[in-house]
């Protein structure tokens, strides 16, 4: 046995260097399952997948036959309750071949429904070297053995701290003297004499100790870190402790360079997110902490774009200076963390809200000193955010609530913004919309509105800018204020962008020129939506053109002057691209901040727009006045066209109407529209009572008291060529008392203008005769003098007899004064005759044929619009009523009425209806039809279908539609679908019931329009 254990030991000394190694187990007793772990397998010299699968037999298998033997007895005594441990040594076969000895402990962790043991658990421990020892107490053998160990073993006496052996290791070492062993102060070599005390303390309770980190001094008394394992033996017929020590100055100092490269930033030298979590970790351990510290996150502003500037050495330098200066600040007063980029992290041991503020001005000011790089001064700003934290309301995430303040604080830069309730109700809005916002194309919830834009030449609305809203199913309608910024940071804005142009192209195409002119509409580009696209940008323009068809003047593309300031050269790039398909190009917010006329030059721009800003106060500061003429005199003198923003008052519109500005745009004219709002109010503009402004400016004081605000011809080609003629008529005569102009300029306005007025002259004639005007032969004749007249004098002109002012005043009194206002208000009054025989001042239509009718009802619309977009909300009923009355008397229909289609219910329900006197009304009695009985007819509507029925009695007899109507009395009809967002939410039919009738098209035309004017009042109810 003896020859078996030196071998045995001869083999650990050469190849242990830990001197006790802890394995564990878990044991089902029932079963006979048994889990080792990595180390327990090591202890014997394997692999732990090479014992797999483990059972009590694995356990069996190693251990010596004779130990197995004491280890069943112990067990058996433990399990009788006669032990308070399960404990036994054992030796084991090492995959070698040699012995090791463990010892083996475990206690019962569960017990079955009888109380009966289930499992057990334990440890294995490596007790082998003890066991040398001891043996080397009683033999020479193994005492020189023990003697030739690599490491230093000491044996104390358990009673005091003296040493018994030392071997020559250890006397190496320590420099010591076999002789003089029992006068050694232990204490001597501990840094810490108190751990001794603790060391036996240790072993006396638990037997023994493992793997114990303590510092000792050498010889030199330099200090270094020793790994001690102990454990309790007898030596020399005394209890006493051998010790086993082992140098680990250099793994210590190894880790400790390791774990503080794993928890500091090389650059700053501060702590590290990593740090940072495993002090959130403590935190979370030590609630009470909570209510003790506030949170703040720190990002510098545009260092990103620094740093590609300076180089990335010299942004670390930068780094570093920041790092120092926030710990300058913090002091004392906290713990400092480099989080990640230009980030940083400080958890303040402050937390009333005025301590927190007086900080965070500190920081904000030592951040923004002056930093001297590269021999450029360089000024850093930074944003902030900060929460001082509540216990109660902590969500076990220490950034979250700091990082979304901070999210806060960049939009604005170089501040500091705190999170509260009210801050987490916007973001969590901000959140929600930017989840919806993904969704929001592909369900149909953007839509266009339209501004629009008063040309202050032509007195006349040509044109409007589109402007974007989103109609969230829960929220209601978003404004782009709050939901753009969310777009271009998410780049949504790009696809949104390009959706805008397809829609855009397609209600311009779609938009019939007779009623709608050469109206062009303006659209906002992001700058997101610009950059780094390449051709897309191009590309999709280019499709959407070709694929609409439309003029490319009439689709005009705006960019902010704030993207200029991004990178003016991509914007400069984009835009000449895109000149190459003939948009109009326009610069927007011009005067925000950041003007330069610079960009005027280089930029192949038509039109630029003054922001509101520079306006606001031209009523009361006559410096504003002067800087705004000097901008639109410039700007012409650069051929661009000028647009005024904001526009909200008569006086604003007056002031600036002096300075000549293209257009104005406004709220004096209209907030953004609808576009069932905008049409109708584009159509009602043309009536001359409804825009807030007068058509025209005129310096002629006798042409404006001839130019009657009354004048209504009822048509508008006469209305409009009057109006064409006296500006253009005006606008020549400006331009001669402005500057010299030659001949050839000159006779081409002149030749112009003629040709203009002959041609007015011809469709006068022609409207004249189709309107069945008695005296529109002699009006003819006068026409025919005048043209003479006209040319007469221009000969004059040409001959130098006359100038062309003097031949401007004969144009402007012989044919204005003389023929616009005497002679073609005989027609006038003959069209108000007629007018005054119907009600609300509208023509009959018995009286007049199909020509004066077809105006009529265009105007009865038109005073329908202009009703509806006058009118409040709490209105709508009423006027719902008004208008159904007013078209039914028009189109001679006996009843018209609106269904409401019920999709969830399955019905559809009258829910408004107007009868001519005489004809019994059906609402009550077609309450909650069943849409079964008019699938076919519902199935029309819902894919914008008009239904026309000329005659009832050629239905089946036997279906459902002609079952509903008969009993009505119904002999033809009509039902137009009332779409929203391409679904249908019910119609507006109008029945014949003493006459059947056909509806012409100008009348179909009116009634789509009309059921879309009242489409819009029910969703608004």
């Amino acid at each position: 046995m003896k020859n078996e254990y030196l071998n045995t030991d001869i083999y650990y000394f050469d190849t242990a260097n830990e001197s006790i190694t802890v394995g564990n187990w878990e044991w089902n007793v029932l079963t006979g399952e048994t889990k080792f772990d990595e180390r327990w397998a090591g202890i014997v010299g394997y692999k732990l997948d090479e014992l797999q699968p483990t059972t009590i037999e694995t356990w069996k298998n190693l251990v010596h036959s004779e130990d197995f033997k004491k280890s069943e007895m112990n067990l058996d005594l433990y399990f009788r309750n006669q032990r308070d441990i399960y404990e036994s040594e054992a030796r084991m076969r090492h995959k070698s071949g040699k012995w090791v000895w463990v010892l083996d402990r475990g206690k019962i962790i569960e017990y079955d429904v009888y109380g009966k043991p289930l499992k057990m658990a334990g440890s294995h421990y490596d007790i082998t070297t003890r066991k040398i020892i001891e043996e080397a107490s009683k033999n020479s053998e193994y005492r020189r053995m023990l003697d030739n160990t690599p490491y230093p073993i000491l044996i104390l006496s358990s009673k005091e701290k003296v040493v018994k052996y030392a071997n020559a290791r250890a006397i190496h070492d320590f420099e010591l003297s076999k002789r003089d062993l029992i006068k050694i102060n232990v204490d001597d070599y501990l840094v810490n004499s108190e751990q001794a005390d603790y060391l036996i303390g240790e072993i006396r309770k638990n037997g023994l100790l493992y793997n114990f980190e303590l510092e000792l001094y050498n010889t030199k008394h330099e200090k270094y870190w020793a790994s001690i394992s102990a454990s309790s033996i007898e030596f020399e017929n005394e209890q006493s402790v051998i010790i086993q020590i082992q140098n680990i100055n250099d793994q210590k100092m190894n880790k400790e360079r390791i774990e503080y490269l794993y928890l500091h930033d090389s650059v700053t030298g501060l702590k590290n997110k990593t740090a940072l979590r495993l002090f959130e970790e403590s935190i979370i351990s030590n609630t009470e902490l909570l209510n003790k510290f506030t949170v703040i996150y720190i990002d510098l502003d545009d260092f990103g774009k620094l740093s590609n500037e300076i180089g990335y050495y010299s942004a670390d330098v930068i780094l570093a200076q920041v790092a120092q200066r926030i710990k300058e600040v913090t002091d004392q007063n906290g713990f400092i963390f480099y989080y990640a980029g230009d980030e940083f992290v400080v958890i303040l041991n402050k937390h009333t809200k005025t301590e927190v503020v007086e900080y965070m001005d500190l920081l904000r000011r030592a951040i923004s000193t002056q930093i001297l790089i590269n021999e450029r001064i360089q000024i850093l700003y930074a944003s902030m955010g900060y929460e001082i934290i509540d216990k109660s309301l902590y969500d076990k995430d220490l950034l979250r609530n700091a990082k979304l303040a901070l999210g806060v604080a960049k939009q604005q830069k170089n501040t500091y913004v705190q999170y509260t309730s009210i801050l987490a109700s916007k973001i969590e809005r901000e959140l929600l919309l930017e989840k919806d916002l993904r969704n929001s194309l592909d369900k149909q919830e953007l839509e266009l509105y339209y501004q629009p834009i008063f040309n202050v030449q032509s007195g006349m609305v040509d044109q409007a800018e589109a402007l974007l809203r989103w109609n969230h199913p829960k929220l209601g309608v978003i404004s782009p204020i709050e939901f753009i910024p969310i777009a271009e940071k998410t780049k949504l804005i790009i696809p949104i962008t390009d959706w805008v142009i397809h829609e855009t192209c397609s209600k311009l195409a779609s938009w019939d020129e007779s009623k709608f002119g050469l109206l062009s509409i303006s659209i906002n580009l992001s700058f997101i939506a610009i950059s780094d696209r390449k051709d897309e940008l191009y590309n999709c323009l280019k499709y959407e053109l070709n694929r609409s068809g439309i003029n490319p003047k009439r689709l005009k593309l705006e960019v902010t002057e704030s993207s200029l300031v991004q990178d003016s050269i991509e914007v400069i790039k984009v835009f000449n691209r895109l000149r190459e398909l003939g948009l109009s190009l326009a610069l927007d917010d011009f005067g925000t901040g950041y003007s330069s006329f610079a960009y005027l030059r280089m930029l192949p721009l038509d039109i630029v727009k003054i922001d509101r800003s520079l306006i606001s106060s031209i009523e009361s500061d006559q410096k504003s006045l002067k800087i705004v003429e000097a901008i639109i005199s410039i700007l012409h003198g650069l051929n661009l066209e000028v647009t005024i923003e904001g526009v909200e008052t008569l006086n604003q519109f007056k002031i600036l109407s002096e300075l000549r500005p293209d257009s104005i745009q406004g709220y004096l004219f209209s907030k953004p529209l609808r576009l069932i709002d905008f049409k109708l109010y584009y159509h009602a503009a043309k009536d001359i009572n409804f825009l807030p402004v007068s058509k025209h400016i005129f310096e002629n004081k006798e042409l404006k008291n001839y130019w009657k605000v009354e004048w209504n011809s009822g048509n508008r080609i006469i209305d409009h060529q009057h109006q064409e003629l006296i500006a253009q008529l005006y606008d020549l005569r400006k331009l001669l008392e402005g500057r010299t102009i030659d001949s050839i300029e000159l006779t081409y306005h002149l030749d112009n203008l003629l040709i203009k007025i002959g041609r007015h002259f011809t469709d006068e004639v022609e409207i004249l005769e189709a309107t069945k005007y008695i005296n529109y032969k002699e009006h003819h004749s006068i026409h025919k003098k005048l043209v003479r007249t006209i040319y007469d004098y221009y000969d004059q002109y040409k001959s130098n007899n006359i100038t062309v002012l003097e031949f401007l005043s004969v144009l402007e009194f012989d044919i204005l004064k003389h023929h616009f206002f005497e002679e073609d208000q005989k027609y006038f009054k003959h069209v108000s005759e007629l007018s005054s025989k119907f009600p609300l001042n509208y023509i009959d239509a018995t009286i007049v044929d199909q020509g004066i009718y077809d105006q009529t009802i265009d105007k009865i619309l038109l005073k329908i619009a202009s009703e509806f977009i006058r009118s409040d909300k709490s209105d709508y009923q009423k006027l719902i009523s008004k208008s159904l009355k007013l078209i039914g008397t028009v189109v001679k229909a006996d009843r018209v009425y609106i269904f409401k289609y019920d999709w969830t219910e399955s019905t559809c329900s009258n829910t408004y209806e107007w009868c001519s006197p005489g004809i019994t009304p059906q609402i009550e009695a077609l309450q909650k039809i069943p849409l079964g009985n008019i699938i076919d007819w519902a199935n029309a509507h819902i894919v914008g279908e008009t239904i026309f029925i000329p005659d009832v009695e050629l239905l089946d007899p036997e279906s459902a539609v002609r079952l509903i109507l008969e009993p009505q009395e119904v002999r033809s009809l009509l039902t137009l679908p009332m779409m929203f967002n391409n679904a249908c939410y019910g119609f507006i039919g109008f029945d014949s019931v003493r006459d059947k009738h056909i509806y012409s098209k100008n009348e179909l035309e009116v009634l789509r329009d009309l059921s879309e004017i009242l489409l819009n009042a029910l969703l608004n109810l």
